[in-house]
């Protein structure tokens, strides 16, 4: 899809559509989680991503290419990509950055081993490779920010994700077990995934800007809070 010529419908084609993707995530997306960095890091994320958006090349693109999306049939080595509603022209590098933020944050929720990842990973980046060429990588990076901030955002407005506000209780490694002493119930394989993604996103998030996140002093954090 994203290889195919766009000469014959150029005219189709315009600025906004493209910017789609990066004015969604300054404009909106990283505004709703603001409250998890704070002002400053908020608004220097927001300039460092439109310093980097580009938007050389256009084609039709997916729109939503992350991996729930992706159907696998192993015997007969065929993928099946699907929910087309977002198809629209744009930037292929937002669908390269969606689905490989998808890729890391599945890898991640479910404790795959690191040299499996990395190989996963490769894997993907060749087979696209071969199809059509890989540019501004920069680029890509910051798309990915998207489906993180996405993750964070829906995180902290499901029941979980509140309840640890109202708690006033970090995202970090022990915040299972001190949920579980408080409500004396487990949480389901589906909230501490939830709750492994979103310390993953937001470690993404503040490593793009330089920063560690281990050391920084917000909700989430990877020390005792």
């Amino acid at each position: 899809m994203h290889s195919r010529s766009l000469e014959t419908i150029t005219e189709l084609s315009d600025q906004k559509s493209i910017q789609l993707d990066t004015d969604r995530l300054i404009k909106k997306h990283i505004d709703e989680i603001s409250f998890l960095f704070g002002e400053d890091f908020t608004a220097r994320l927001k300039i460092k991503i439109a310093s980097e958006f580009k938007a050389d090349n256009q084609s039709f693109i997916h729109g939503d290419a992350h991996l729930d999306n992706f159907f696998i049939d192993p015997e007969k080595s065929l993928i099946q990509i699907v929910d087309y509603d977002d198809l629209r022209l744009g930037d292929p590098n937002a669908d390269i950055g969606r689905a490989f933020a998808s890729m890391e944050s599945w890898l991640h929720a479910f404790d795959v081993e690191a040299e499996t990842g990395e190989a996963l990973k490769k894997s993907f980046l060749s087979g696209y490779s071969s199809k059509r060429n890989i540019e501004n990588i920069n680029e890509i990076n910051m798309l990915r920010l998207r489906l993180f901030v996405i993750q964070l955002r829906s995180f902290f407005a499901s029941e979980l994700g509140l309840s640890l506000i109202m708690e006033g209780t970090r995202i970090n490694k022990s915040a299972v077990e001190m949920l579980n002493d408080k409500t004396r119930t487990k949480l389901s394989g589906k909230e501490e995934r939830a709750l492994v993604q979103a310390r993953f996103a937001y470690q993404e998030i503040t490593e793009y800007m330089g920063e560690d996140y281990t050391t920084n002093e917000n909700l989430i954090s990877d020390t005792e809070g």
